[in-house]
């Protein structure tokens, strides 16, 4: 066997080893195609982009098509969301996609977004007072929440059951949220938005 040939079978041996230790299933042709291990899992993952298309969430994310202004938007261009599914846990202040449900058409009509952040998840109390959102009886810090896009409502307490979650827009003003249709379910959010990005030049 030739020196090159039987170096390179004892480093492919070598990694099949330590994947070996480490748990981690290896293909037959992982090393084959750029040296890179094979991880099996049961649900592949897939990233996803889409263009803010409402002010529901402004500011956090520009809203804005392309070829003309729409109401509330901040941005001469509209962001770019990354979005990653499927979802696999749910943490309060993440940024989710949801399914558009009946009840979230029904409340919302052309106004209904798939773009909301988490508030408050289950068994929690939330309630929101002069545009202030209190889970449990306490104040929720919001520092993404500008003076600006902060509504002056309030809403009685509501006690979220298991495997249900409020969300809000970002831009209380102009979100149909969680205040309006209810509560969503695990089921009711497939992807989480993992990365915003926003254009610094002309389209």
């Amino acid at each position: 066997m030739a020196p090159v040939t039987r170096r390179l079978s004892i480093t492919v041996i070598a990694l099949v080893m330590v994947a070996f230790a480490a748990g981690i299933t290896l293909e037959s042709s992982a090393l084959a195609g750029g040296s890179l291990p094979i991880t099996k899992v049961k649900t592949p993952s897939k990233t996803i982009r889409y263009g803010m298309l409402a002010p529901n969430m402004e500011p956090t994310i520009h809203c804005g098509p392309s070829d003309a202004p729409t109401d509330g938007c901040l941005g001469a261009q509209r962001d770019t969301m990354v979005i990653r599914a499927p979802l696999q846990t749910v943490k309060r202040f993440d940024i989710v996609s949801s399914k558009i449900t009946h009840r979230m058409a029904g409340s919302c009509g052309p106004r209904a977004s798939f773009i909301q952040r988490v508030i408050a998840l289950p068994g929690e109390t939330w309630s929101e007072r002069n545009g202030y959102v209190y889970i449990d009886g306490k104040k929720l810090s919001e520092p993404y929440l500008g003076p600006l896009f902060r509504d002056y409502l309030s809403y009685k307490p509501r006690t979220l059951r298991a495997d249900e979650y409020f969300l809000m827009g970002d831009n209380r003003a102009e979100s149909c949220d969680s205040r309006r249709f209810g509560p969503l379910h695990f089921a009711d959010m497939p992807a989480r938005v993992v990365r915003i990005e926003r254009p610094t030049f002309p389209r």
